[in-house]
């Protein structure tokens, strides 16, 4: 889908959503609505069916996400409306984007041997966000190839705490010596 359209869609949201200074609850609204879609493969199918009517597709769309902001809900009813359904997942990334350039939020990911547990996340996140002064979020992904330790990127910069990487600089040094 044309990502201009995307990011219409998305800063329209995002500048009503910071208006009504609910920028919080409708980026958490939004990710259980991603999640919901990405999991239940047959939602997606339904709202794409041109056999479907609007009026029907917006009635299943209500009675999944009662209780959610009306504005979440509009923003679902335009998108049917609009017959621009399929553009919603990159919507919401989009917004995700737009709402952690507006917090000062940087992301990270932290590569590790075996997934660390959330002490090990909350220290780490912790201590970055004291190095770079701005509130850090992290995801934790296995690279099998780390000895012990862990391989940091966060905002293009790479912070190396591993054996492997202890090793390979040992191995250089070595081989330079030796030379």
């Amino acid at each position: 889908m044309n990502e201009k359209v995307v990011k219409v869609y998305s800063e329209a949201f995002f500048e009503l959503s910071k208006e009504k200074n609910k920028l919080d609850q409708n980026r958490q609204e939004l990710k259980e609505i991603e999640d919901i879609l990405k999991e239940h493969k047959e939602i997606n199918q339904i709202i794409s069916n041109p056999n479907v009517s609007k009026d029907d597709k917006k009635e299943l769309l209500a009675k999944l996400f009662d209780g959610f902001d009306k504005d979440v809900i509009n923003l679902l009813y335009v998108l049917v409306d609009k017959s621009r359904f399929e553009i919603l997942i990159d919507l919401i990334r989009d917004y995700n984007q737009r709402y952690k350039e507006e917090k000062g939020i940087m992301e990270g990911i932290v590569y590790s041997a075996s997934k660390l547990d959330s002490s090990d996340m909350d220290d780490l996140v912790n201590t970055l966000e004291k190095k770079y002064k701005k509130q850090v979020e992290l995801t934790n992904e296995i690279d099998e190839s780390l000895i012990s330790g862990v391989s940091i990127y966060i905002e293009g910069n790479r912070i190396e705490n591993s054996v492997k990487n202890r090793l390979e600089n040992l191995r250089a040094r070595l081989k330079k010596e030796g030379e």
